[in-house]
């Protein structure tokens, strides 16, 4: 049986280090603990992606830490909105998609775990 964990919304971000002190208590945590097979990251990984690409590098270094292989899929404020009506947001566009890709490998994908 393959064990997960779940990660989700940690907006790590270099410039804005603003919730980097919880990513800190989860890596303490992780390391008393045994760790998962995987985790699965499932969305604002950085905190403003859009506008500061290194807030990607940043939340990349920052999985690379983690116990164990990780697989991520990409959020709203990692490759903009996907709706007209984003409230002030970057759109979605092939360019923030790239820098997803760039850093992150395919924004979707499909794993076959026991």
């Amino acid at each position: 049986m393959t064990r997960i964990g779940l990660l989700s919304d940690v907006h790590l971000s270099r410039a804005r280090p603003w919730f980097h002190a919880n990513w800190e208590l989860l890596l303490a945590e992780l390391a008393r603990a045994p760790a998962p097979d995987m985790f699965i990251i499932t969305g604002d990984c950085a905190l403003d992606a859009p506008v500061r690409e290194d807030d990607l590098v940043f939340a990349r270094e920052q999985f690379d830490r983690l116990p164990a292989p990780w697989h991520a899929l990409p959020g709203n404020h990692d490759i903009g909105a996907c709706y007209p009506e984003g409230a002030g947001e970057a759109l979605v566009s092939e360019a923030l998609l790239s820098a997803w890709r760039r850093h992150f490998g395919p924004d979707f994908w499909v794993l076959d775990v026991p």
